[in-house]
C-alpha cells in the first residue's frame, strides 16, 4: 500500500464550529465546508487533513452514528513549545497540562479543544541520558 496523505475525522455535533477552533488557533485552512462535513488542511502540511463530520449524518458509519468523538488526543509538533504556549495563553485557551520537559525527549503542553478533544503541542528535545541508560538495561 502506498499512502499519499493522512486524515483524521472528528465525529462532531457541530462540525463548522469545531473546525473554526483549529482555523483560528492553529492555522488550518478550510478545503470543504458543508453543513455536515468540514475538511481542513494546514498550509505547511499539504498531506495532512483534519476533518469534522456530523455524527448524526447518514454518511457516518452505523456504529458511530450519534456518538461524538471522545478521548482523542491530537499532537502537533512545533519548533518552540514555549512560544506557542505563550501565544495560546494570551488568547485564553484552557491549559490541561503546563509546558513540561519529559525524560523521553519531548517538551509538551496540552490545551482543551471543542468536543472533548485534547491538543498536545510538542517539541522534540534530547532524551535524558540516565533515562536512556535505564531503557537500554531493561
Amino acid at each position: 500500500m502506498k499512502i499519499t496523505s493522512q486524515g483524521t475525522v472528528i465525529m462532531s455535533t457541530n462540525p463548522s464550529e469545531d473546525a473554526q477552533f483549529y482555523i483560528r488557533h492553529f492555522g488550518f485552512q478550510p478545503l470543504v465546508e458543508l453543513d455536515w462535513y468540514v475538511s481542513l488542511q494546514h498550509p505547511e502540511l499539504s498531506a495532512l487533513f483534519l476533518d469534522f463530520m456530523d455524527c448524526n449524518h447518514a454518511a457516518t458509519a452505523e456504529s458511530q452514528r450519534g456518538h461524538p468523538t471522545s478521548g482523542l488526543l491530537l499532537g502537533f509538533v512545533v519548533a518552540d513549545v514555549h512560544a506557542e504556549a505563550q501565544r495560546l495563553r494570551e488568547i485564553g485557551l484552557p491549559f490541561l497540562k503546563e509546558p513540561t520537559d519529559e525524560v523521553w525527549g519531548q517538551r509538551r503542553f496540552q490545551v482543551a479543544a471543542p468536543g472533548n478533544v485534547v491538543v498536545e503541542i510538542l517539541q522534540r528535545i534530547p532524551p535524558d541520558p540516565d533515562w536512556l541508560k535505564e531503557q537500554e538495561q531493561s
